[in-house]
């Protein structure tokens, strides 16, 4: 479930850790425009995944959570599954490189084939 809202409160690192659900951490700021550009490519991402949850981390230099993920540049997208991070994209280009690395956490692989027979 995409969020456009940067959340107020982060998670720690022990708490991300203990996330069971597919996830995308999306490192950034309001004020890059990096984020900005990147950010209805990443909204229509979601579109697809509505298992996969998301959230948007404000990282300033007082937040430790980037540093504990070593994220340098913005945005960077790391997919967690069982609490661990499977893969991360760093300033993604396209809507599709997104979706790829999506699928990969994805809980539901089958969401588009789920019509009947069994």
């Amino acid at each position: 479930m995409y969020s456009a809202e940067y959340a107020t409160n982060h998670p720690t690192r022990d708490e991300i850790q203990g996330i069971v659900e597919p996830t995308v951490l999306e490192f950034g700021s309001p004020d890059c425009p990096y984020c900005q550009k990147t950010e209805p490519m990443v909204k229509a991402a979601f579109q697809d995944f509505p298992g996969i949850s998301h959230v948007k981390l404000a990282d300033h230099e007082d937040k430790m959570l980037g540093r504990a993920f070593n994220v340098d540049k913005w945005p960077t997208l790391i997919f967690i599954q069982e609490g661990r991070e499977v893969s991360r994209l760093v300033r993604p280009e396209n809507e599709d490189a997104i979706r790829d690395r999506m699928e990969d956490i994805d809980a539901n692989p089958a969401r588009s084939a789920q019509s009947g027979g069994s």
